[in-house]
């Protein structure tokens, strides 16, 4: 006959862990006082001692072995220091089961920082005012209270200004000749290179005012390029190889 014990509730799981109230119903109890006779084995002993404060052990119907002692013993531990879980009894070894939950899958603390939300009630401590106080200039909005220095020269107009941005400049797209070499060998680009078929096979994604070609990398191919720019490396480079490098004139993307 398997040996039994009989478990009664003497604690309340009020305000206890979710963990412990589960294990409670696996015990079959949720009232206090209520008893019930469970088989002996070491899944028992280890969720008995493991909320030892709220049931007790009132009979043990037959001696329990000393090994049975000692797995209950290990199985408490195991609640407690993790790292014990890997034992398993008679010396072999037991996959420890993961407490990885997708649920539960976060950053390292401090590696990121929830962006400040003001103006949003006063439940989130930055509404009403939004962490400017009580009026006062700074509390304004259009105003600039370091850029004005009491009426003497401000800094932005101290420095010396240098230059100008040109309104009707161009813009190219920039191709390398190692990498037409390197579309040539793969069969992507076939016969003469023109700027329609450098944007066909992927190795311009558009052309804006033109393309032009510079030098970096290796060129071998005897090809005939049309394109609108190239630096003097390049086209030299083209030459060298049997090739020839012609030059469209510039159309402006605004026409």
């Amino acid at each position: 006959m398997a040996k039994t014990i009989v478990v009664k509730q003497i604690g309340s799981p009020i305000r206890r862990p979710a963990k412990q109230r589960q294990t409670l119903i696996g015990l079959g109890l949720n009232k206090m006082n209520r008893t019930r006779e469970l088989e002996d084995t070491p899944s028992v002993r280890g969720m008995v001692n493991k909320i030892s404060h709220m049931v007790q052990i009132i009979e043990e119907k037959g001696q329990s072995s000393h090994y049975t002692r000692l797995v209950a013993r290990i199985l408490c531990l195991e609640s407690i220091k993790p790292w014990l879980a890997r034992l398993r009894f008679r010396g072999h070894i037991r996959q420890r089961r993961s407490d990885m939950r997708l649920n539960e899958l976060h950053d390292n603390p401090g590696a990121t920082k929830s962006k400040k939300r003001i103006a949003r009630g006063p439940g989130s401590g930055k509404g009403k005012t939004a962490g400017r106080g009580m009026k006062g200039q700074k509390s304004r909005s259009g105003v600039a209270i370091k850029g004005y220095e009491g009426g003497q020269m401000p800094l932005y107009q101290r420095l010396p200004k240098r230059g100008f941005t040109k309104p009707n400049r161009k813009a190219f797209s920039v191709v390398n000749l190692g990498l037409i070499q390197k579309f040539i060998d793969e069969g992507k680009l076939t016969g003469d290179v023109t700027e329609d078929s450098l944007i066909a096979s992927g190795l311009v994604r558009r052309k804006l005012d033109g393309i032009r070609v510079l030098a970096k990398g290796a060129f071998t191919a005897k090809v005939s390029i049309t394109v609108t720019g190239a630096s003097g490396t390049a086209k030299a480079a083209v030459e060298a190889a049997g090739g020839s490098l012609t030059l469209l004139p510039t159309v402006s993307s605004a026409e």
